[in-house]
């Protein structure tokens, strides 16, 4: 007879578990979770089949049911008390006690909600559901990434009573076989028989105390999953797997008739690619509130365009609603535009951004990895934004649906357990190598298509200041500066020529020090008309990123200079200096105002300011020139590395914080 079976165990468990008793229950991570392994179970299906046109149909199902319909809740209820008086002799704490105030409220009502999920793929076998239900093991397959048909502990979450329940149907033509068995998660307890008990009970047939034998699985699916099973039988091939969460706690959506977009949205952000291809559908029904809606390639445009709203993503890691809507944009019109690439077993949809696509997603370049037509990152290597600093402004989508290819292999070991990062760590040092050099080939044919930024392209409005970002570089000792009237020897000048910089003054330069790169992006704050006007005494908006490399550390201090290129070289015989401006005042939102205390004889030519780490520096510099500076003028920023900030009674370049 099939029973809810809690077996002897040595541990001493309590209700709090990592993942089933996170605080941070929301739709994200469980979808993404329950979608993924749904998808790879069809793919899997449909490699076996031969099959490539085999569409993933999942079915997501909100139903109430009477509490009583739930299998082995007899054996549930009996191990609940027998673990919550065990539990009270002990220290509880807060997330203990909420989750049994959950369980509690759950089981003294006569009905229950269930989140039902179920797919078209290859089910589930007496062998794929043993590697599901005990830990340690896994049911991945070459070429997919995770258990078939099933996203086991992350469903916990959202039961109130973490208790799921599974079934599934597979095998070929008239072997097909059912199998169910089920999951539910407590607190170590004593059975009648004074023995602890682990805090894991399965349903499964009954076994013996020693747990000598193999798990034997119920034969005969419950009632609670007759509907999905049936449903499952209709499709074409007659297999595929379901599960049911429990309890089911609407994610803690405080209206829960929104839960159902939360589903479709979840899968919009993080299957945009699937879809797309026409790999996969989501069909959302709301029995309780009367609703169906479905998400397709007919349907995703249109959820994407809603999302767009939404500027950050709810949980870090994941993708926000714009940035989801921007790749799948991408993927469309490069499909339909020919800028498509194939390197190193991807292919790459490359989409050049205009003025107005920049202003909208304020990011100047973003890549994409899809595997699987899953997204996984943003943040690839050897593809962040820093990699394409004098790049057309560009949005791409690598996506690697080919299994066979060693860059899918590559990608697919470095991935996290969620699925939605790529951590080198977890390769092998050759495979990290490896993965580095495939990914810039993918880099190089990026840059090679999408064109250098000249200056015959770049989009400039009118009463802009530009300041151009420099190459990426690593951080190197500024050449030192030697003072006003001496030679190259540090012999005087006196009575010589001096070299006089535009605007008649002393073209005196700031002390040396470690420079590093940095990427501007910058917009002039002024009333003035006169383009002249505005640069002659002027207040520029910068945001300034350095490009720092793994070996150096980000400086405590920022010495930031502003200068103007003279057009010659040190090739030339007689090299006219840069103009160094003189810096009036630096504002950054939080900080103290940074003013000059230089005079009309020493100039202030360098500010310091407090770093915020390798954090963007919003900041606001008020500068002047030399001379009027015309339009052509091209206006560069440097980063210096300083220890300290500026000693005011040693140092001309005195900074004073304003209150």
């Amino acid at each position: 007879m099939t029973s809810l079976i809690f077996s002897p165990s040595s541990d001493r468990d309590g209700f709090t578990e990592a993942i089933t008793s996170s605080t941070r229950n929301t739709p994200e991570p469980v979808i993404r979770e329950l979608l993924q392994n749904c998808l790879d179970a069809v793919l899997y299906e449909a490699e076996t089949l031969q099959d490539e046109n085999h569409l993933a149909e999942i079915v997501f199902t909100i139903r109430e049911v009477p509490l009583e319909s739930i299998p082995g809740q007899e054996k549930y209820r009996e191990a609940f008390q027998r673990a919550c008086q065990a539990r009270s002799k002990g220290t509880q704490g807060k997330d203990e006690l909420r989750i049994i105030d959950h369980i509690n409220r759950t089981l003294n009502n006569t009905h229950t909600k269930v989140l039902f999920c179920r797919d078209n793929g290859i089910g589930l076998s007496a062998e794929r559901m043993t590697k599901l239900l005990w830990p340690g093991n896994t049911t991945k397959s070459e070429g997919q990434a995770g258990a078939f048909g099933l996203g086991h502990r992350y469903a916990f979450q959202a039961s109130d009573i973490r208790y799921v329940l599974y079934a599934g149907r597979s095998g070929v033509e008239n072997s097909v076989k059912e199998i169910a068995s089920g999951h539910a998660i407590l607190a170590a307890h004593p059975g009648p028989d004074n023995k602890t008990r682990s805090a894991h009970g399965l349903f499964l047939d009954d076994l013996d105390d020693d747990w000598d034998s193999l798990p034997v699985f119920g034969k005969s699916t419950p009632a609670i999953l007759k509907p999905e099973m049936d449903a499952i039988y209709e499709t074409e091939f007659k297999t595929g797997s379901a599960v049911a969460i429990l309890g089911f706690n609407d994610f803690n959506e405080e209206d829960p008739s929104t839960v159902a977009h939360e589903i479709l949205s979840a899968a919009a952000r993080s299957f945009f690619a699937a879809i797309k291809s026409n790999k996969m559908s989501v069909k959302i029904i709301d029995e309780i509130n009367g609703t169906t809606d479905i998400l397709d390639n007919n349907t995703i445009e249109e959820k994407l365009k809603i999302l767009r709203t939404e500027k950050r993503a709810k949980i870090e890691g994941f993708l926000a609603g714009i940035r989801a809507s921007e790749a799948y944009r991408t993927l469309t019109h490069a499909e339909s535009s020919d800028n498509v690439l194939s390197v190193a077993g991807a292919d790459i949809f490359v989409r050049s951004l205009d003025k107005q696509d920049s202003d909208t997603i304020r990011k100047k370049y973003e890549v994409n990895l899809c595997r699987n037509g899953m997204w996984i990152s943003n943040n690839v290597p050897e593809c962040s934004t820093s990699d394409f600093g004098s790049c057309f402004p560009f949005n791409a989508v690598i996506r690697l649906d080919d299994g066979k290819q060693r860059l899918h292999e590559l990608i697919r070991s470095a991935e996290g357990p969620e699925h939605r990062e790529i951590d080198l760590k977890r390769l092998e040092p050759h495979e990290r190598k490896e993965l580095r050099e495939l990914m810039k080939k993918i880099a190089n044919a990026i840059r090679e298509h999408v064109g250098e930024d000249d200056e015959a392209t770049r989009y400039v409005p009118e009463g802009f200041a530009t300041i151009d970002s420099f190459e990426a570089k690593k951080a190197a000792p500024k050449k030192p500066i030697r003072p006003p009237g001496t030679s190259r020897k540090g012999q005087s000048t006196k009575g010589k020529r001096q070299g006089k910089g535009r605007g008649g003054k002393t073209a005196k330069k700031p002390s040396p020090g470690s420079s590093i790169t940095v990427r501007t992006s910058q917009r002039l704050v002024t009333e003035a008309n006169d383009t002249a006007q505005k640069l002659q005494n002027a207040k520029l908006q910068v945001l300034l990123k350095a490009d720092l490399d793994s070996d150096h550390k980000p400086s405590k201090y920022w010495g930031v200079q502003v200068y103007s290129e003279s057009g010659s070289d040190e090739s030339c015989e007689q090299p006219v200096p840069f103009e160094y401006l003189v810096l009036k005042e630096i504002v950054v939102p939080g900080d103290p105002v940074v003013t000059a205390a230089g005079s009309q004889e020493n100039p202030c030519r360098e500010l310091v300011i407090p770093s915020h780490g390798d954090e963007p520096l919003n900041m606001t510099i008020t500068f002047e020139a030399g001379q009027q500076l015309s339009e052509t003028d091209v206006l560069r920023v440097n980063l210096v590395r300083r220890s300290k900030l500026p000693d005011n009674q040693s140092q001309r370049t005195i900074l004073q914080a304003a209150n």
